[in-house]
């Protein structure tokens, strides 16, 4: 019950696996942050005149992306005034046609609802006739 695991024994594809992680992450994370380093250390002691010059290539650097967004939206733009120049150009012949089938279908929907509904209207018309002619003939009382 107070026995502790005890550690795996070293195999060859742990020695390996260890090998290949100080290859494969520790030793570029390790060049990387030397040259970034020198890279600062060269940007300070390089004088204003380089400090100025790296500040404006930097700049460029971060403009790049947003100036690459801008001209994506500028071509999206360009291409939705185009299309909607076709549209308007296209527009009074294709109206017409649309009004002219809106048309067409709206007499067809009322043909077709009148057909509809005439057994229900002819029923209540032929009950009121017969419950008017009932009034007639043997008067109405109260």
């Amino acid at each position: 019950m107070g026995t502790t695991p005890s550690l795996p024994e070293e195999t060859p594809s742990l020695r390996a696996h260890k090998r290949q992680r100080l290859w494969q992450i520790w030793l570029p994370m390790i060049a990387l942050t030397v040259l970034i380093l020198a890279a600062a250390l060269l940007v300070t002691l390089g004088g204003a005149g380089q400090t100025r010059l790296w500040s404006d290539i930097s700049l460029i650097w971060l403009m790049l992306p947003l100036l690459a967004f801008g001209l994506v939206g500028l071509g999206l733009s360009g291409l939705a005034i185009y299309g909607m120049a076709r549209l308007l150009r296209a527009t009074p012949r294709l109206t017409g046609k649309l009004q002219f089938f809106a048309g067409q279908a709206n007499v067809g929907t009322r043909r077709l609802s009148d057909k509809a509904v005439q057994p229900f209207i002819w029923i209540r018309a032929a009950g009121a006739a017969v419950r008017s002619a009932w009034h007639f003939l043997f008067g109405h009382r109260r």
